[in-house]
């Protein structure tokens, strides 16, 4: 990236979107924890992840397709349709070689950051109607144990 855009606007842009993220990352943070809970210091969410294999399994492979596709879900499977079909189509048009000037890509790139990031924030909560089933709960326990 610095041969072409040189060493100074490589710089800038780097810094641009550390400040992003950085910025983001601080106006988001107050918003997705509640007040008063303290979130979970550790889990074993990735425990499959880190060690997905006994040591007695004599083929690897077969094992990882099977769990492969008891996981996979229909919208993965239309996503995966999707990306296979965006990178075939990207292909056959990188022969016509557009050239983007720079400006255009970093902004692209800097407003592509942004909407994932507020998209990646508030897809996290659940549906209005399961939050508000939940915070029912949640109220009718804190009253019956107020004094």
């Amino acid at each position: 990236m610095s041969r072409v855009y040189g060493w100074k606007q490589s710089a800038a842009w780097f810094a641009l979107s550390v400040g992003v993220v950085i910025g983001l990352t601080y106006g988001f943070d107050k918003p997705l924890y509640p007040h008063g809970v303290e979130p979970v210091g550790h889990t074993h969410a990735f425990d499959d992840y880190c060690a997905p294999f006994q040591t007695h399994i004599r083929n690897p492979m077969s094992l990882v397709w099977r769990i492969f596709s008891e996981k996979l879900a229909p919208h993965e499977i239309i996503a995966r349709c999707a990306t296979g079909m965006f990178l075939t189509t990207g292909l056959d048009l990188a022969r016509w070689g557009i050239v983007l000037p720079g400006s255009e890509l970093r902004g692209i790139a800097l407003v592509g950051l942004l909407a994932m990031s507020i998209f990646g924030c508030y897809i996290y909560y659940p549906e209005p109607r399961e939050f508000f089933h939940e915070m029912k709960m949640v109220n009718a326990e804190v009253a019956s144990a107020a004094p």
